[in-house]
Order: structure tokens, then C-alpha cells, then sequence
């Protein structure tokens, strides 16, 4: 987990793991896959989540894919899919013997560098 300051908006970036299960309809194996998501949380949000969130925490989290490019010191291109969350929500009750505030968190950061307020409510 990164924090940061960025023009007075407070920023941290976390990998969330989503995991997939599944029975192969063929072999009847059970098969799983694992993909690492990278996460950008801005302003309170961004502060909730470097207090509670901890490795392996158990969220729920509402957000918009956003893709970017940039070049490194060599001047190679990347493009880099990140998730501007939203809402996130700890779904695990207690971290360290510690009890987690069960309420969510949700963010429209003023003064962000990426817009949030795009026409993205579509349901999948």
C-alpha cells in the first residue's frame, strides 16, 4: 500500500486479488484463476483504507476501470488498467483482534486528477 500527497489530495494505491473457481465441464477438475487488480483510492477514501485495510483483508469495492499510459526512464510506453475506486467496504469484522468499523466508505474526490462523474452505470 502506497499514500501519497498529490496537490493536496491525499492518494493510495493497493492490489486487490479477485479469484475465480470453477468445475471443468470436460474433465470435471476444479480449476482456479487469480488476477491482481491495481486500485487508486483519492481523499477520505484513500485515508480509510491506509487505517483498516490490512493483506488479506476481505472487501467489497465499487469503482471505474481507467487506462493510462506512460513511458519509464528508458523511454519505453506502458499502459497500465487501474480501478478509481468509489465505495469500498471491509467485509472482514475484526483485524488484529481490533473491531473494524463495519460502515463503507465512499469517495467523489474534489480536485482529482481523473473523472469520476462519467456515464459508467452500466449494469453488466
Amino acid at each position: 500500500m502506497r499514500v501519497s500527497a498529490n496537490e493536496g489530495v491525499r492518494v493510495t494505491t493497493v492490489r486487490v486479488a479477485t479469484t475465480e473457481r470453477w468445475k471443468d465441464w470436460h474433465s470435471g477438475e476444479r480449476k482456479e484463476q487469480t488476477e491482481w487488480h491495481r486500485v487508486v483510492c483519492f481523499g477520505a477514501l484513500a485515508k480509510f483504507v491506509g487505517d483498516y485495510l490490512a493483506k488479506g483483508s476481505l472487501v467489497y469495492l465499487e469503482g471505474r476501470l481507467n487506462t493510462r499510459r506512460y513511458a519509464d526512464r528508458e523511454g519505453t510506453e506502458h499502459s497500465v488498467a487501474e480501478v478509481i475506486a468509489r465505495e469500498l467496504r471491509l467485509l472482514d469484522r475484526r483485524q488484529n483482534g481490533e473491531t473494524v468499523p463495519p460502515e463503507s466508505q465512499s469517495e467523489s474526490p474534489e480536485g482529482s486528477p481523473v473523472d469520476l462523474d462519467g456515464d459508467d452505470d452500466i449494469a453488466f
